[in-house]
């Protein structure tokens, strides 16, 4: 997640849709005032190409409760009061009204059935323990076990069905859209230009394999079902809509 006071804008970070590659080139645009989560796993990545890291998202003392002493004192651990994923509704009530209102707010998705055969490969390579103790084989057992994990994107950036966002990027054309972010936000040049140059995230997944090669119609049902709105919203359907991600 990103709050811009230099440029006024918000960037929320969805799951599994280039989203890091997109905060960090943004980074490179943030001024020493700016909100900047940690990148889990990346933030080296952003230091190297912005210059920066994360800054200003650690919770003031001034509103510590007694779990946040604990934390600070006892485990050496600074409370957050922004995050990586943080949804809109819990951040617009962190910066309030005023700032959450005259930002400009935006986001990126991506087709959900593409999103869950990235998700369930990134997520099974980076915590095996899914697999060795809680006997998760393929990705029919997986949204069965993680079902949180279907529709996490659309919390991120609504409040009910209503959008919280002004603009909202799509993976699937993401050059042609964040030109039209890149001018809101003031930049000179097209974001994508930046982004084609960050390899954040890693690709776990076979370059070979579609969403409809690996999503049966078990799988679809349980996809349209949690992922209504967004499918409605965006028009998607159970194909392949890029290259392995």
């Amino acid at each position: 997640m990103i709050v811009s006071h230099s440029r006024k804008f918000i960037f929320l970070k969805t799951h599994k849709t280039a989203g890091t590659s997109l905060e960090i080139a943004l980074s490179k645009y943030c001024g020493a005032e700016d909100i900047l989560t940690p990148i889990a796993g990346d933030e080296a990545e952003r230091v190297a190409s912005s210059g920066g890291g994360a800054r200003n998202h650690h919770l003031p003392l001034s509103d510590y409760r007694p779990g946040h002493y604990y934390a600070r004192f006892i485990r050496r651990e600074r409370p957050a009061a922004y995050t990586e994923h943080m949804r809109a509704v819990d951040a617009r009530r962190r910066l309030g009204e005023k700032v959450w209102n005259e930002y400009f707010k935006f986001t990126i998705v991506r087709n959900p059935f593409d999103r869950m055969v990235s998700r369930y490969h990134w997520t099974m390579k980076a915590r095996p323990q899914f697999r060795t103790v809680w006997g998760v084989t393929d990705i029919n057992s997986f949204m069965r076990y993680r079902a949180d994990y279907v529709n996490e994107n659309w919390l991120t950036y609504t409040a009910g069905d209503r959008l919280l966002v002004d603009d909202v990027v799509r993976y699937e054309h993401r050059e042609q859209d964040l030109a039209r972010v890149s001018e809101r936000i003031g930049l000179d040049h097209n974001l994508h230009d930046d982004m084609a140059r960050i390899n954040a995230k890693g690709s776990f997944r076979p370059k070979t394999e579609s969403p409809e090669s690996v999503i049966g119609p078990e799988e679809e049902a349980i996809i349209r079902g949690l992922c209504a709105r967004e499918i409605e919203l965006f028009g998607y359907e159970p194909r392949s809509s890029q290259a392995a991600a």
